[in-house]
């Protein structure tokens, strides 16, 4: 619900950078591709001002998508070393 508000009101403008990465990563965890869209979000998380909005949401999405990798690769009996 929040994306589409955030669409419609700023649909006359162009996405900056952020944006275009997160949708970048959007895109690539729909896939199932884990590792291109926890690097997309990462370049999101970069490019976007402390105190931008949107930062909390990447930032989730960021630790969520580094923890499912790990969740899903790493060896039965292994912590995840996320930091």
């Amino acid at each position: 619900m929040q994306e589409g508000v955030r669409a419609y009101r700023a649909r006359d403008k162009k996405p900056d950078a952020a944006e275009l990465a997160q949708r970048e990563g959007d895109a690539a965890r729909n896939k199932g591709d884990l590792k291109t869209s926890a690097e997309a979000y990462g370049r999101a998380l970069e490019k976007t001002k402390a105190v931008d909005p949107q930062r909390p949401e990447r930032l989730a999405l960021y630790a969520l998508v580094r923890w499912r990798s790990c969740v899903l690769r790493k060896p039965p009996g292994r912590a995840c070393n996320l930091v």
